[in-house]
């Protein structure tokens, strides 16, 4: 479907958060992403009404077309927007063309606490899951809403910000993410500094010469041109100097943030930050100690046991349990789908086992797995259990995920303790089936007695 608008701004016009609203609309119809981004960005129009809504009880039909004609939704959010009954009729008509969810709505904070500030709607999305009798009943769970944030204790402040945090609203309309669409901005600006700098060094060496030239010209006798000559010559230096002090200053905080980014575990982020600290090819930048030491540290020279992400194991939602098992021969996961079996040198995916297979189906037609790793926790980062809903699971919040464990290594050649060995399966008829945790082949099953109330488990 073809949109007149990239975007319907829906704001109080009160202030910040009508300062706010055509700010942002300024700054998204005028952005031009990076180049190095590969997104060709369109010409944006983002729809802002500009005038009051009178007294009637309705939406007007040019808000209505314009709701209509627009791909996404930017909400303006405060404390003030959850008391307009226009704001919120201007949300419910958008989410009732996506199927009242909240697919393509985007939330700017300017002001207030965000329970208070985001409309009821965005708080939730509503699942549709299957409860203990086999019906399909919808539930509501808590989400938190894409949304960016310029609360500030004034409204100079909070503009301010505005420069920066409006990158997160402008990523998802391009497609891409914030992170690396912001770090794109930052060497853009740095290259448009640089430039500047690049530039003025220029101007005034191309001066120096013309003021050589012209002592040459009169013999050198003119001692007025002379002076100014070793003036421009002192400023020539000034300005290098400087440049100098700029690019080793850049360098050093460009180290400091890899430093940071290392004790959090972000590993690959630290190695790109120590890297961009080093001159290029062609580049006049120093070469600073930190930043070698923070690059070579990073890259495991001083400590063996470093280790850099080799394998990604894909799954179809949010990861709930993982170890070595196995003897460390192969990685077992668990997420709401079913039962992964890897292959720990390679990753390749051995086997899956779900709920949906006929050697666990249930008699009662509505079937859960529930799995037990026999495992010796003693080892760090060798085993991962959520213990939350599954439902409330995010990449960015988890545990283990984007995280490097730099103080554990496993070798799949030697058993070692803490890789654990078989898997114990359940199904909700209570029926365990025990699971070889290298290969995922069935060892046996042991059917629930009929007069059975527990079930114990035992290697």
């Amino acid at each position: 479907m073809e949109y007149k608008y990239k975007a319907f701004i829906s704001y109080r016009h009160i202030e910040p958060d009508m300062q706010a609203a055509e700010k942002l609309q300024k700054l998204l119809e005028a952005y031009k992403p990076p180049k190095s981004l590969g997104v060709k960005k369109e010409n944006w129009r983002i729809f802002r009404d500009v005038s009051e809504l009178q007294s009637s009880s309705d939406l007007s039909e040019i808000i209505k077309n314009a709701i209509e004609s627009s791909e996404y939704l930017i909400v303006i959010c405060s404390p003030q927007y959850t008391e307009s009954k226009w704001c919120l009729q201007e949300l419910t008509r958008f989410r009732e063309l996506h199927d009242n969810k909240n697919t393509n709505i985007i939330t700017l904070l300017v002001n207030g606490d965000p329970r208070e500030s985001f409309p009821e709607e965005l708080t939730y999305a509503e699942v549709t899951t299957t409860n203990e009798k086999g019906e399909e009943v919808t539930v509501k769970v808590d989400v938190e809403p894409l949304a960016a944030n310029i609360v500030a204790d004034n409204i100079k402040d909070s503009m301010k910000k505005l420069n920066t945090e409006y990158l997160r609203i402008a990523a998802p309309l391009l497609g891409c993410d914030f992170n690396d669409l912001y770090q794109r901005e930052k060497r853009r600006e740095a290259a448009r500094r640089r430039r500047i700098f690049g530039g003025v060094s220029g101007i005034l060496s191309l001066i120096s010469i013309i003021s050589v030239a012209s002592a040459v010209t009169i013999n050198g006798k003119n001692k007025q041109i002379q002076k100014q000559n070793d003036q421009i010559k002192e400023q020539n230096v000034e300005i290098e100097n400087k440049n100098s002090e700029l690019l080793v200053e850049n360098a050093g905080h460009l180290a400091v943030e890899s430093e940071n980014l290392y004790k959090e575990s972000s590993l690959i982020p630290a190695i790109k930050k120590a890297v961009a600290a080093l001159p290029s090819e062609g580049e006049e930048k120093p070469v600073l100690p930190e930043a070698e030491y923070a690059l070579s540290r990073e890259l495991g020279m001083f400590r063996h046991t470093q280790m850099v992400p080799q394998l990604s194991l894909k799954h179809d939602c949010a990861v709930e349990q993982l170890s070595f098992m196995g003897g460390g021969k192969s990685v077992v996961s668990k997420d709401a789908t079913g039962v992964y079996f890897w292959d720990a040198e390679t990753g390749k995916l051995i086997k899956k086992l779900s709920a949906a297979d006929s050697e666990f189906a249930s008699a009662s037609g509505s079937n859960e797995l529930t799995a037990y790793f026999d495992v010796s926790l003693d080892k760090t980062g060798t085993y991962f259990h959520n213990a939350s809903s599954p439902s409330s699971i995010t990449y960015e919040n988890s545990s283990i995920f984007n995280k490097i464990y730099t103080n554990y290594i496993h070798s799949v050649e030697e058993d070692e303790q803490g890789t654990g060995g078989d898997v114990y399966i359940a199904n909700s008829d209570k029926s365990i089936w025990r699971i070889d945790g290298a290969t995922g082949e069935i060892k046996w099953k042991s059917p629930k007695p009929d007069n059975a109330l527990t079930i114990a488990i035992a290697s």
